[in-house]
């Protein structure tokens, strides 16, 4: 049932992108999708494993990193996320129903996190 919904979802993305074009919309330097913002280092401590009485086992430090990507804000809410082995489409759909995407490139070797972002404060950050 999942599936199908999935599938219906992404057929009617495909119908609206075939018979309206081109819908994205641009921000003002020419630049589409998401942007390389900064990477992240996070470091907690989690248990791993049991001991041989069934306990939890003493937690140990874990880190993670992650490529920060930014998406403005007008791209409005995740729709479906479709793909291939080495990269992930991710679509969005704003208030007045227009489609968008951003593709995430290496998604199956690399962890990112996206936050939404204003168009000013994108184009700020490109130039520096």
């Amino acid at each position: 049932m999942r599936n199908s919904v999935l599938l219906l979802v992404l057929g009617f993305v495909l119908l609206v992108m075939v018979t309206a074009g081109d819908s994205r919309q641009i921000v003002p330097d020419g630049t589409i999708g998401v942007w390389r913002s900064h990477n992240l280092q996070e470091s907690y401590k989690i248990s791993t494993g049991v001991t041989a009485l069934g306990k939890p086992g003493s937690p140990r430090l874990h880190t993670e990193r992650r490529e920060v990507l930014i998406l403005p804000q007008y791209y409005g809410n995740l729709v479906g996320i479709t793909g291939n082995g080495s990269q992930s489409v991710f679509w969005y759909q704003d208030g007045d129903g227009v489609i968008r995407n951003a593709v995430i490139e290496d998604a199956t070797s690399r962890r990112v996190e996206i936050k939404y972002g204003a168009i000013s404060n994108l184009v700020k950050r490109r130039i520096k």
